[in-house]
């Protein structure tokens, strides 16, 4: 029987984050290759290749070196007994990184496809970018909120787990509860 601490549990689960993300860039990346060898008239764009970039160090840092950002990206105490509520505790974290990352990711890509895109390409011959259309300012908007939420769970994970804790708490008194009747 093999008995994990929190910090083994936490880093197994940075290691297999960061083999989805290494698995998901080397499929993205063949697919885009594929692709542009497939249609002659298509133009190798940088904007495909520095997306998976981002992902594939990402995937990277979690695949090598979860400890790392365990201790200096993610600041998240874990060591003692597992435990529901530090459990939780440690998910929350987790999760709020990710969302930060993700909608981080998301308000750099949507700035790029609006005004980065015609001053790399010089497509349409001009030196400025049109303005932000209704539909690129709501998605700024959304990563906005979405990364304000995200650092709330990152930061307040200890608040919400204790709030989760006392329902979970609640559930399993009812649960022996039960049993004993």
């Amino acid at each position: 029987m093999v008995i994990m601490n929190l910090r083994d549990v936490t880093r197994l689960v940075l290691r297999l984050a960061g083999l989805y993300y290494l698995v998901t860039v080397t499929v993205s990346v063949t697919i885009t290759v594929v692709a542009l060898i497939a249609t002659p008239e298509a133009t190798w764009t940088v904007l495909p290749f520095a997306n998976d970039f981002v992902y594939f160090v990402i995937g990277a840092a979690l695949f090598w070196f979860p400890g790392i950002v365990l201790d200096r990206v993610l600041r998240i105490d874990v060591e003692g007994p597992i435990a529901t509520p530090r459990l939780l505790e440690v998910g929350l974290g987790l999760l709020g990184a990710y969302f930060v990352i993700q909608a981080s990711y998301g308000f750099i890509y949507v700035i790029a496809r609006a005004k980065w895109f015609y001053h790399l390409n010089e497509i349409l011959g001009r030196s400025t970018a049109p303005d932000f259309r209704p539909n690129e300012l709501a998605e700024l908007a959304a990563c906005v909120v979405q990364i304000a939420i995200a650092l709330g769970v990152w930061f307040w994970r200890k608040q919400i787990a204790c709030l989760g804790a006392k329902d979970m708490m609640t559930t399993n008194n009812a649960l022996e509860a039960d049993r004993e009747a």
